[in-house]
């Protein structure tokens, strides 16, 4: 069932991806625990920071115990976190045809070799989704680039090839789920008595989620107390490096006090990731189609400079959210409160952020969560045009509002810290 640690690598490569995906992508992973991107020859559990997550299951299975066996919520439970694998394909001469002027002059370097460059794919807004493209394969390419990628292209309008997302989707699924049990990564805590863990996998979103769960674990109080041994999303991208998309531009234009101009230049320069999500607003082919243009890389180094009390405000509205809300509103996410306190971080000044006014920072938070389902609108903090609700209840919404305020008017009882497990 284990790995070692200098195989894992390969491992997740060779065995979850066997055909083109080793061949041509080279896997970043994300972790999500210690806010940063680990490059390919990095070993996924030979890195030290990981490493380092792992070194504690002793403790974490006794945490685990009492946490199935009390009546209790936890906040140790509700800010467990999982490991993001990206699968990146790199086309650093992604263009949109109709808009490649802008394209242009949102990178500095290499403009000249760069984008006079053929490239592999060609991008096309969706009409019917902010936020939202279609990617054209370049069929005018040498065949020995085109052909890997004509199994995944389905649609041909108007002489144009279409890369389908659903389909990527589909193989993706299909790769991980044909995976030998012995060749996934498996708990530390249980040495030579190690038994075939429980696995689930199913499909959210763009991500293929991998959860693996000891065997004999029949019960548990709610789904935040289950005892997890490995748990990872894995998801295909295109990632167009030193490239921002034209649906994002008005980004740079904004006043903003967070991030500093500085970061701002090395954000332009990470790009953006294309991702194989559609729209729930698209019907037919259209929404076979549709990429979603995501930021990845530039979330990941926002995340290391997030001021510790704007974190720690964050974290409490995570825990109210996985103890109290998800089960009102399945449609809110943490993603939501993650781009809530970006929002949040762009408008106030860095003094507004000091250990002092940590009660206030957290009501900021608070409030402005608030204020994004009154409105029923969660603007992306990257493409404002693009509603991070859109896809919620109005009844859920109304529920969550109701649970809110009362919330809101003693938040104390539902932050619960590590101390109260032991209750």
């Amino acid at each position: 069932m284990g790995i070692s640690a200098q195989n894992s690598h390969t491992i997740l490569c060779d065995y979850i991806f066997p055909d083109m995906f080793s061949r041509l992508f080279p896997v970043y992973y994300y972790d999500a625990l210690n806010h940063q991107m680990l490059e390919p020859c990095e070993s996924l559990l030979s890195n030290k920071n990981l490493k380092n997550s792992y070194r504690d299951q002793w403790c974490r299975f006794i945490l685990r115990f009492f946490c199935c066996c009390l009546p209790c919520n936890t906040s140790f439970s509700c800010l467990r976190t999982d490991i993001d694998v990206i699968m990146k394909y790199n086309d650093r001469n992604l263009q949109n045809g109709n808009l490649s002027k802008t394209l242009r002059s949102a990178t500095k370097r290499n403009s000249s070799s760069t984008d006079s460059s053929p490239s592999l794919f060609n991008l096309e807004d969706s009409p019917n989704a902010t936020g939202f493209v279609k990617i054209v394969l370049n069929t005018n390419m040498s065949k020995t680039l085109v052909a890997p990628w004509q199994t995944f292209c389905e649609f041909s309008i108007n002489g144009r090839t279409y890369f389908s997302s659903s389909m990527i989707r589909k193989a993706v699924f299909d790769s991980v789920n044909s995976v030998d049990e012995n060749s996934l990564p498996a708990s530390r805590i249980f040495g030579p008595f190690k038994h075939p863990p429980h696995i689930e996998l199913e499909t959210k979103g763009p991500a293929v989620k991998l959860t693996m769960f000891p065997i004999g674990q029949a019960w548990y109080w709610n789904e935040n107390q289950k005892f997890v041994i490995f748990e990872a999303d894995l998801v295909f991208g295109i990632h167009c490096h030193r490239k921002w998309p034209p649906c994002a531009q008005i980004w740079f234009s904004r006043p903003r006090f967070w991030p500093s101009a500085t970061d701002v230049e090395h954000l332009k320069e990470s790009g953006y990731v294309l991702v194989a999500k559609s729209s729930k607003t698209s019907q037919g082919h259209e929404n076979d189609l549709e990429w979603l243009v995501s930021f990845p890389h530039c979330e990941t180094y926002l995340g290391r400079r997030i001021p510790p009390v704007a974190r720690a405000g964050y974290l409490a509205l995570k825990i109210i959210l996985k103890d109290h809300l998800i089960y009102i509103c399945e449609g809110l996410k943490t993603y939501q409160l993650k781009t809530v306190l970006f929002w949040e971080l762009e408008k106030h000044p860095m003094e507004f952020w000091e250990i002092g006014n940590i009660e206030e920072c957290f009501l900021c938070l608070f409030d402005s969560l608030i204020e994004c389902l009154r409105r029923r609108n969660c603007p992306s903090f990257w493409i404002e045009n693009h509603n991070l609700l859109q896809d919620c209840d109005e009844d859920e919404i109304a529920e969550l509002l109701f649970v809110l305020q009362r919330i809101r008017s003693n938040p104390a009882p539902y932050v619960e810290d590590l101390g109260s497990m032991w209750c």
